[in-house]
């Protein structure tokens, strides 16, 4: 299912439930205390990045935003120990995005492999 951010209208698509996901979390029979790590894919200035959202007691890294390039394109964010609620995950996108242009991003694409 495809959310759009219901100020800046980004679109992004959740893989995890929100705690306040009532209607899914009965359909799966998930209390919403589980609800504390919640990724999406998120697209952000004609990219799409992972963002994963997690509540700093189910993760050994500190309060805080991150950027990850190891695992793929995308971000961390740790925030305190609580159940996700969707209004807290856009919350979390403002964040980032505000964060923009991030220090030693490149400007384009890094090429992987060519082949001719």
């Amino acid at each position: 299912m495809v959310l759009s951010h219901r100020d800046r209208g980004w679109r992004y698509i959740p893989i995890h439930p929100f705690a306040d996901d009532h209607d899914l979390l009965q359909r799966i029979e998930w209390p919403a205390e589980r609800c504390r790590s919640v990724d999406a894919y998120w697209e952000l200035e004609g990219d799409v990045y992972l963002l994963q959202i997690n509540a700093e007691d189910e993760t050994i890294r500190p309060r805080g935003i991150y950027y990850r390039w190891d695992a793929g394109d995308g971000y961390v964010a740790v925030i305190e120990p609580q159940s996700i609620l969707r209004s807290t995950f856009e919350t979390t996108m403002i964040r980032i995005a505000n964060c923009f242009p991030l220090e030693g991003r490149p400007a384009g694409l890094t090429p992987l492999t060519v082949r001719s």
